[in-house]
């Protein structure tokens, strides 16, 4: 018979990746379950089949009121250019919502609305805007997602490119891509450090991008 996670040497703390509702004997964590049940909520709303057009009416209306003025990123400080539009450029213009759908927030309401980049939009997640309120965040998130933009670029186009980044992973995160790993710090023969960003995992060779920077 196989010992139980309890049992085992490993430390204690890890034992909620074993806890999952695929087991009875295993109950999920309160963080898991809270996180379904928003994923649901979320889901409800926006499959409602009139969603689409009615949310593309409310972004509509909801961009006219700013007529030709490029407001500011509510996210990362820097001007949204509203003549830019498309779900394949990460600078175009995006809605998000100030509290999250999934944690109550009213989807439908300009009070609970503002106008971010899409990649900016898609990187914040479920984050509360306390990360986002001084102009330091703003510029340390902006620096990632300039990152994160050029990674996509990366992988579209499947080429080597080399973004100006000092920001260190640990520094980065929570915002991090997934792929950014200390373990991968290297160092040129010109003193130079460097991070690379792989396309899953820490050990993959498929190099997909190479962040520069500063020594510690």
């Amino acid at each position: 018979m196989g010992q139980r996670a309890s049992d085992r040497s490993r430390p204690r703390r890890h034992l909620h990746r074993c806890r999952t509702r695929r087991h009875p004997r295993r109950p999920a964590s309160a963080w898991q379950t809270r996180r379904r049940r928003r994923h649901r909520r979320r889901v409800r709303i926006m499959a409602d089949p009139r969603s689409g057009r009615k949310w593309f009416e409310f972004t509509t209306r909801y961009w006219e009121q700013f007529g030709e003025y490029n407001p500011p990123c509510a996210l990362c400080g820097e001007i949204v250019n509203t003549s830019i539009r498309g779900r394949l450029n990460p600078w175009s213009r995006s809605v998000d919502h100030i509290i999250p759908v999934e944690s109550g927030g009213k989807v439908y309401d300009l009070n609970n609305v503002q106008g971010v980049h899409r990649l900016c939009n898609t990187s914040r997640g479920s984050k509360p805007m306390s990360e986002f309120d001084t102009p330091k965040k703003r510029q340390s998130f902006r620096k990632v997602v300039e990152a994160l933009a050029v990674v996509q670029e990366v992988k579209r186009e499947h080429t080597y490119v080399t973004a100006e980044i000092t920001e260190t992973p640990a520094q980065q995160r929570p915002w991090a891509p997934w792929g950014w790993y200390s373990s991968n710090e290297g160092v040129r023969p010109n003193g130079e450090y460097y991070y690379k960003c792989c396309d899953q995992k820490p050990t993959n060779t498929n190099i997909l991008h190479e962040c520069p920077k500063q020594a510690l």
